[in-house]
């Protein structure tokens, strides 16, 4: 689109509360989260990156509060040009207008209404894996695994993480990890990746 871009390395070390129930879950204070955040941060601007964003596809409120609030220590408190491109909702959530210097917008469509919820190692997680990671999947194990038939309600104790998580899904997964549909995952993968460069582009081209 016409902007020299470098990806960086991704930041794995974050927030999981509500799969911190589950063995192999590692999960960081928000405090922890945001000092190497902020300590990354000032790595990149002195090798001479002016603006810096940050994505994340991870769903955790806390997760996505302690990137916001990194992003705002380093625009504030240590000049650095770092801005979090996040959903609408967890903009609101962070109580932000969406004004705010180190944050961009990124408007979500609302979907249709299903009785049941896919969000976690679901259909929709596993056919990610399946189109960029066919050899990390098994996926006769994962066409054979039932839906965890998870409602809104069950939603809100699976978020407190622990115990409550793993009475609404023993297995780890929030969803059904057999509707399987590459077809979807490519259109998604593709709406997200255009709809996340052209929040920068705007950006940088000042509109």
């Amino acid at each position: 689109m016409g902007f020299d871009c470098l990806i960086a390395p991704p930041y794995y070390w974050g927030i999981n509360i509500a799969t911190d129930g589950f063995a192999g879950t590692f999960t960081v204070k928000p405090a922890t989260m945001i000092s190497v955040l902020c300590d990354t941060l000032e790595c990149l601007k002195s090798w001479g990156f002016e603006k810096i964003f940050l994505f994340s596809f991870h769903g955790d409120f806390k997760h996505n509060q302690a990137i916001i609030n990194a992003a705002k220590k380093a625009y504030e408190e240590l000049g650095i040009g770092a801005y979090f491109i996040g959903p609408d909702m967890f903009i609101r959530g962070a109580r932000l207008s969406g004004k705010e210097p180190y944050v961009l917008v990124q408007p979500t469509q609302p979907g249709t209404p299903s009785e049941y919820l896919d969000l976690h190692s679901g259909g929709s997680e596993t056919s990610l894996m399946v189109k960029d990671f066919p050899d990390l999947v098994n996926i006769d194990l994962a066409r054979r695994l039932e839906s965890s038939r998870t409602t809104f309600e069950g939603l809100k104790i699976w978020q407190q993480g622990g115990e409550k998580a793993r009475e609404i899904t023993p297995l780890g997964y929030l969803g059904n990890p057999s509707g399987i549909d590459l077809g979807a995952a490519e259109a998604f993968e593709k709406e997200m990746v255009e709809g996340v460069s052209k929040i920068i582009y705007d950006f940088l081209k000042g509109k």
